[in-house]
């Protein structure tokens, strides 16, 4: 009721003014115009009652509104908060005139502060609970609210704008409570008094809300920050100065209840070094005003500095080129010295095979050289008793196969000791044919099938006969040992064809193929894959097809391994030794 009558007598109040002064009053309406009528109806009738010949107009107006207003003096006084006391006061030469009382104190120092609000049924307990969470405000310039809880804040080791999701409502303030009780944000830092004044018109239930922080007594209210000054009167400097004295004296003189509505203003140092901490205060150089001020004040020293900062620079690029050349130089006479070490040890792994040959040479062909004699007289003598005997074809093939495997024993000698082979013309299908023949019972009896592939036409090559016989029996043992390592029995297909002035003979298994280790260095000795082994296979294999003017290549295809030799036909050499790996 009593709001009604006020808001009727603003109303009535410019019907009766006649021919007085208007003079408009900008207010800071954080609840709302109405709100902000009601409040300050009372001082703007005492003003008109004490100064007759002017009309107070009340003009109620959001934050940037208000600001705006100042700034193009559309307005004559101001009522606002001590936040904008500072802001507002040394940018636009306000002069203030007197500030409000507290209703409970009257004291007009301690009567503003902050509080950081949850529901009372929210699980958190302290400030930092809120990481991450929707945090309520009114503005990021607002007095009342957000700027005095932020140094309490930092105090606990919590930036509100990194820690929470802040949510500037804007006005009015009554929106921050209803917003918390919705649950559409987790807390509110909103101005001391609010709630209790929102519980008192029955806006809001008290107890549904809590404080996050301790509580520091203020008129009644629960505050979390030390206590600020009220809100003051300030006239801009287009007024008169009578009128502003008349303005001054009518508000010291204004009383409610028996105490004065008004105290002298009040000093603003509190608020200036708060706006100071937060680098927020007008007259406060920007950060880079600073740097510029700075620079001109020292700019001997700062050139100084920036010319041994570029001559470090310098220095620690050119220590950094020096290092960056002698770790290359460093990293370059290492790999010559393990080149070297390498060469050292190959070629004294060469030289130990070299006497071991020599050796197995001497040890290996003087039984081979008895196996023939005695093969040979054998077959003499049975032949003296009997041309026809069954046993001649037998000695015969005894008195071949030992003769050969001298002859293995003599190829790999000279093979070690760098002596050329002799090469001849040979007929590649009948030597296949041959050696296949010869290698197909063994592998039967281990459950591998050695398929021969032949085209019509001859296959005439060059190269050394027991040399390629070594190449391919050897190919064709890795072959059935792969399958064996496996535990599996399959096929093994020796094919030839001519090809491009070569002959291609190519040995298939499906037996897994070649690791990826051994396709990037096929031919490197002591590796081996079998338990045993030398490693030394390959790498004999590729010496013996090198000297035979021919090259040998490793691939993987269809599961499996496929090694392929390549010899000359004719008078065609063809050098070299060449890897591929493909799927």
């Amino acid at each position: 009721m009593r709001r009604f009558v006020v808001l009727l007598l603003l109303l009535i109040a410019p019907l009766s003014a006649g021919a007085a002064d208007p003079v408009t009053v900008g207010v800071l309406a954080p609840r709302g115009q109405e709100q902000a009528l009601a409040e300050w109806g009372p001082t703007m009738a005492h003003l008109r009652r004490s100064l007759p010949d002017h009309h107070f107009e009340l003009r109620p107006l959001a934050l940037e509104e208000l600001e705006a207003a100042v700034a193009d003096a559309q307005v004559d006084f101001v009522i606002t908060s001590p936040g904008q006391y500072v802001l507002l006061g040394a940018p636009h030469e306000l002069s203030w005139l007197a500030t409000l009382r507290s209703p409970l104190t009257g004291s007009s120092r301690e009567a503003r502060g902050s509080v950081l609000l949850v529901r009372a049924d929210s699980p958190f307990l302290h400030p930092a609970d809120l990481r991450g969470r929707p945090v309520g405000a009114v503005h990021p310039r607002g007095f009342g609210g957000y700027l005095l809880l932020v140094p309490k804040l930092r105090e606990l080791g919590i930036e509100p704008e990194a820690a929470y999701r802040l949510r500037f409502l804007g006005y009015p303030i009554d929106r921050l409570l209803y917003r918390l009780q919705e649950g559409a944000v987790d807390a509110v830092i909103a101005p001391a008094c609010l709630l209790e004044q929102m519980s008192a018109e029955g806006l809001v239930v008290r107890e549904r809300f809590r404080s996050l922080l301790p509580d520091i007594a203020l008129d009644g209210c629960l505050s979390n920050t030390p206590a600020y000054p009220n809100w003051s009167f300030a006239a801009l400097p287009h007024v008169p100065e009578q009128l502003t004295r008349q303005v001054t004296l009518a508000l010291l003189a204004q009383t409610e209840g028996g105490r004065s509505v008004w105290g002298a203003a009040i000093s603003p140092a509190q608020i200036d070094m708060l706006y100071h901490d937060l680098r927020l205060h007008p007259l406060q150089p920007s950060l880079r005003a600073q740097i510029g001020q700075a620079l001109q004040r020292y700019w001997p020293y700062v050139m100084l500095a920036l010319l041994l900062a570029v001559i470090g620079l310098l220095h620690y690029l050119w220590l950094q080129r020096l290092a960056l050349r002698r770790s290359r130089q460093l990293a370059a006479a290492q790999l010559r010295l393990r080149e070297r070490e390498q060469e050292l040890a190959e070629a004294q792994r060469w030289s130990l095979l070299g006497e071991l040959a020599a050796g197995l040479a001497h040890e290996r062909n003087q039984p081979l050289a008895a196996i023939r004699h005695y093969a040979e007289g054998c077959a003499l003598r049975l032949q003296q008793q009997d041309p026809a005997h069954a046993l001649l074809p037998i000695l015969q093939r005894i008195d071949q196969e030992a003769a050969r495997g001298a002859a293995v024993i003599q190829k790999t000698r000279q093979w070690l000791q760098a002596q050329p082979p002799r090469l001849e013309t040979l007929d590649i299908a009948a030597l296949l044919r041959d050696l296949t023949e010869m290698q197909r019972p063994q592998l039967a009896r281990q459950g591998i099938e050695l398929r021969l592939e032949l085209p019509a036409t001859p296959l005439p090559g060059r190269g050394y006969r027991l040399g390629l016989e070594q190449v391919l029996v050897n190919l064709i043992h890795n072959s059935a040992q792969a399958y064996q390592a496996r535990g599996k029995t399959g096929r093994i297909v020796v094919s030839a064809e001519a090809r491009g002035g070569a002959i291609v003979i190519r040995v298939r298994d499906a037996a897994g193929g070649f690791s990826p280790e051994r396709l990037r260095e096929p031919f490197a000795p002591f590796r081996s894959t079998r338990a045993g082994g030398l490693g030394m296979g390959l790498l004999i294999c590729q010496r013996l097809m090198q000297a035979q003017g021919g090259r040998l290549e490793l691939a993987n295809a269809d599961g499996g391994a496929e090694v392929s030799l390549s010899l000359p036909t004719g008078e065609h050499r063809e050098q070299g030794i060449r890897h591929r790996s493909s799927g």
